[in-house]
């Protein structure tokens, strides 16, 4: 009975929903376990036990029961529930899937449609394509032909070319030949010119004699005592005048021949003249020389020294030249006393008092800044000069108690200055405007310069002397002698192996040291080549300065005659100075070899530099940039040659270069830059092109005539960058345009040069991204670092700086007056805001105020910076790095800026500059800095460090080492004749 229990209680379970199951399925499990354990005691009872325990059991299952039933019924609902929703699923979904389908079947129809139509237009397209093959390929055939033409007549050219390089060959040495030839005839014309002398001579001293015949008889006619003593010979003459006799017949035929010759002959009378002027003759003189043959070298070259005007002993002739015109009386001569002079100008003399007038007026009418002395040193002098020099106030006179020479005089004068410097000048000279300051200039630029020597030209016009050559025998030449002065290979400062005694500036500490001028070269010639070889065996440079000009009466004192007098020590004094230095000599060209001045020094370059105009450093930082990169090049040894696009020679400009030892080629002395790289191309070892439009105008050229050489494209800034931004600013379509080919322009150069310059981080990275490939290097903006002077409570008001023929910098200034500056005013009372920058446009002066000042370009900014206590960098478009943050920053003004304008520059807000850009923040910035010292001199000292690590020109002059090195700049060969051949055919299309 319990097993049938159990059997039917496990089919009602059975029976129920897994629900009610799983509910229960505690309960049951819980009976089963009781009834388990209740076993034991069910046996043994009693059967009412077990009855009792069966309807408990049937309740239970009933319950279950009705429980199940319940269940099924609520599931029924939820069925019903559950199928009526999806029927109205389905059918919503049926109604939406036709609606898709007849969608589908529009849009296949309207695609097909459309389909159609791209065939038919593709259909045409192609036939206009076709027919437009047909004209292209007809166009290259017609350009091939023509480019075939051209090759040949190119073809011809060149071989015209070759034919005229040999005729100008042939031209050369026949030239060569007939100057040699015209030396010997020079040597004959002088012999015959003595010959001619001695002949007039005789002539003279016939006709003196005929003169004196005739008188004679004129004396014997009317002598009483001849007529006495002949009487019938008297008696004769008077009756028969005409009629030949003996005697005194004879002494009137000869008379009387004499007197017929002397009137057919009115020149005898002149004869004086011609011998005077035949006392010096002239000879033909030759502008340059010719790379000789070492057996007509001697005929090429000038003696060394030549220029120089040594004292003469007293047998020396006085020349023919004329002397000048002084500028002012003797008794007009005052030169101040100073304390303390910087230079003491030593003038030795021997007679020629005119000449020594005129000198010395030349040095008071012409003033310079610097305080000067002035001693003359009279040798024994038998004219005027030891009456007259004593009246001339402030000269220092010494007078020698014995004719001594030109050494003993310099060294003497020497002695008695007290000058830091001094300046050996020949009386025989006139000084020009900016002779001294151009000397005492290159001193301070170049701290190795050990003697500087002045340009000497001749008084009409020729140049004289633009530095001396020594040549290996120790013979040497004056550079350039007679040739046109103004010409671009003589007028950039740079080192030479002597420079002329007339006019030699030297420390006054390193000519003691040295011993002066060394005696045994006395009485002169030869001193001042030893001197320079002392200054450069110790250390120091010897340079040729053409921007000190000085007009020389060569020879006046010492003569031209290599056999008498003075000038007859100068091949005595070559001998011993050939022995004295024959060490030094063996490294010297032979005569006439003027290679070596096209050549760099070892391990340097010669580098040309093209942009579009000469550095004007205070218009602009892309000027003073390429100022400071010119400079620093040469400073590094490297030969440096500059050419402006606009060939235009703009003072000062131009001389700022040349007096630092760069050279600059211009208009006339060239038509086109073309011209210069035919001829000049093959010298350099790198070309540095400046910006991108003057870059593509010039790219082709520097490639065919000068493949060698590493082409760097320097981009001053990212021009389509700057563009781009402009065009954002503006929304205009065609400066979007230009943003455009700007883009296209500066990637073609990047292609075509082997190196590219930028000037910040930002477009590095813009570029290398864009070409991996190619070398894009760093060469930021370059100041100089003065920091500042003034404390902040000696400071107000504030300024703006910028050149305006930028636009960014017209957009900045009138954003900042028309935004900023109202916000500012009355917080800041009566500051006033200055505006620095060449050329303001028109509605830039028209804001101007009391308080906003628009003062232009200036040449000098330093007293603003010194004064104000910010400035301002509200550039709201741009690229590269700001000239104008550095700047200010370099003289340790802090700067208030908008992020644009900070790009590139690595500094942070707060701590080296302030950065806003809406114009309530900016303008609160400028308050906050305006009146907040401590925020003040942080930024200050912050931004002087900087500037000092990044942008001055110590690191420019590091970075600039390392990108013109040996290592960086070797540039594979098969690159190059990749981008020679790349280069030649628009050189050919355009020829």
């Amino acid at each position: 009975m319990i097993e049938l229990h159990r059997a039917l209680t496990a089919e009602a379970g059975q029976a129920a929903s897994a629900s009610a199951r799983k509910r229960n399925n505690g309960k049951i499990v819980k009976a089963l376990q009781t009834a388990k354990s209740a076993e034991t005691d069910l046996l043994p009872g009693a059967v009412s036990r077990l009855n009792a325990s069966v309807p408990e059991d049937n309740a239970e299952i009933q319950q279950l029961r009705e429980r199940l039933v319940q269940t099924e019924a609520r599931h029924k609902a939820e069925i019903e529930e559950l199928s009526a929703h999806v029927t109205e699923a389905t059918a919503r979904h049926q109604i939406e899937a036709q609606q898709l389908r007849d969608r589908i079947i529009q849009d296949e129809s309207r695609h097909k449609d459309e389909v159609e139509q791209l065939h038919e237009r593709l259909k045409a397209e192609s036939e206009q394509l076709s027919q437009y093959k047909v004209e292209v390929e007809s166009q290259i055939g017609k350009l091939e032909r023509h480019l075939k033409i051209e090759t040949e007549q190119l073809s011809e050219r060149n071989v015209e070319v070759e034919q005229l390089r040999d005729r100008i060959t042939q031209i050369n040495n026949l030239l060569h030949r007939r100057s040699v030839s015209l030396a010997e005839h020079e040597r004959c014309i002088i012999d015959l010119t003595d010959r001619l002398r001695k002949q007039l001579w005789d002539t003279r001293r016939l006709s003196h004699l005929l003169d004196d015949v005739d008188n004679a008889a004129a004396r014997l006619r009317s002598s009483r005592r001849w007529k006495l003593a002949n009487p019938g010979s008297a008696i004769q003459a008077r009756l028969f005048p005409g009629k030949v006799m003996l005697g005194y017949g004879h002494l009137e035929k000869i008379v009387t021949a004499y007197s017929r010759w002397r009137a057919s002959h009115p020149e005898i009378a002149k004869i004086e003249d011609e011998i005077k002027a035949l006392q010096f003759p002239p000879i033909p003189k030759r502008t340059a020389i010719e790379p000789a043959t070492p057996t007509a070298s001697a005929d090429l070259v000038k003696p060394v020294s030549e220029a120089q005007a040594p004292q003469l002993a007293p047998e020396n002739k006085a020349s023919a030249i004329q002397p000048p015109v002084p500028s002012m009386p003797v008794e007009s001569i005052r030169f101040p006393a100073h304390e303390k002079v910087e230079v003491s100008i030593i003038i030795p003399v021997f007679n020629q008092f005119q000449f020594t007038h005129g000198c010395l007026a030349s040095l008071q009418t012409i003033e310079e800044r610097s305080p000067f002395e002035v001693i003359v040193v009279d040798d024994c002098s038998t004219d005027e000069t030891a009456e007259l020099v004593p009246r001339m106030q402030g000269v220092v006179y010494l007078r020698n108690e014995k004719n001594s020479g030109f050494i003993f005089s310099c060294n003497r004068g020497a002695e008695k200055a007290r000058g830091k410097y001094l300046f050996f000048l020949n009386n025989d000279t006139i000084v020009t405007p900016g002779w001294l300051t151009a000397l005492l200039d290159t001193f301070v630029e170049d701290p190795q310069a050990g003697i500087v020597g002045s340009k000497l030209v001749y008084p009409d016009g020729r140049l004289q002397e633009a530095g001396g050559i020594i040549w290996c025998d120790a013979s040497g030449w004056n550079y350039g002698k007679f040739d046109d002065p103004e010409k671009p290979e003589y007028n950039y400062l740079r080192e030479v192996d002597y420079c002329s005694g007339a006019a030699l500036m030297i420390r006054k500490s390193l000519f003691q040291k040295l011993g002066g001028f060394d005696a045994k070269y006395a009485p002169a010639y030869y001193e001042d080549t030893d001197l320079a070889f002392k200054v450069r065996k110790a250390g120091y440079k010897v340079f040729y300065q053409p921007l000190s000009e000085i007009i020389h009466y060569e020879g006046i004192t010492g003569g031209t005659d290599l056999a008498a007098g003075t000038k007859k020590h100068q091949d005595i004094n070559r001998l011993m100075f050939a022995d004295t230095w024959a060490t030094e000599l063996e490294a010297k060209p032979v005569n006439g070899d003027l290679a070596f001045l096209s050549e760099p020094q070892p391990g340097q370059k010669n580098i040309l530099v093209i942009d579009h105009h000469l550095p004007m450093p205070e218009k602009d930082a892309g000027s003073l940039r390429m100022f400071h990169i010119l400079n620093i090049l040469r400073r590094l040894g490297h030969r440096v040659t500059f050419i402006p696009d606009n060939l235009a020679d703009i003072p000062p400009y131009g001389d700022k270069l040349r007096k630092r030892g760069i050279k600059v080629v211009y208009h006339p002395y060239i038509r086109k830059v073309r011209d210069y790289l035919i001829s000049h191309g093959s010298e350099f070892d790198a070309v540095v092109l400046s910006r991108c439009d003057f870059a593509r105008k010039h790219i082709a050229d520097v490639r065919l005539h000068a493949p060698q050489s590493r082409l760097i494209f320097d981009t001053v800034d990212l021009h389509f960058l700057r563009t781009n931004r402009e065009a954002e600013i503006t929304n205009d379509p065609e400066v979007h345009q230009k943003a455009r080919e700007k883009e296209l322009l500066e990637y073609d150069l990047i292609d075509q040069t082997d190196e590219t310059w930028v000037v910040s981080g930002v477009e590095q990275k813009l570029l290398r991204e864009a070409r991996p490939d190619k070398s894009i290097e760093i060469v930021p903006t370059i100041v100089d670092v003065p920091g500042s002077k003034t404390p902040f409570s000696l400071r107000r008001d504030f300024l703006f700086i910028g050149g305006f023929q930028h636009t960014p910098n017209i957009d900045a200034v009138i954003f900042f007056l028309e935004k900023i500056h109202p916000l500012v005013k009355e917080p800041l009372g009566d500051a006033k805001f200055y505006i620095i920058g060449d050329k303001a446009p028109p509605e830039v002066v028209a804001l101007a105020t009391d308080n906003v000042i628009v003062a232009g370009l200036q040449p000098d900014v330093r007293p603003f910076f010194e004064s104000v206590k910010l400035s301002v960098a509200p550039l709201r478009y741009g690229a590269g790095i700001k000239g104008k943050i550095n700047l200010s920053m370099g003289f340790g003004v802090p700067v208030v800026a908008t992020s644009l304008a900070v790009e590139g520059i690595a500094l942070t807000d707060r701590e080296d500059i302030l950065i806003a850009d809406e114009p309530e923040d900016f303008a609160r910035a400028i308050i906050e800095l305006y009146e907040s010292e401590e925020l003040w001199n942080r930024l200050s000292k912050n931004g002087i460090r900087k500037t000092k690590a990044r942008y001055s020109v110590p690191a420019a002059r590091r970075r600039l080492s390392h990108l013109f090195n040996e290592k960086h700049t070797k540039v594979p060969q098969e690159h190059k004749l990749k981008m020679l051949t790349a280069s030649i055919a628009p050189i050919q299309n355009k020829s």
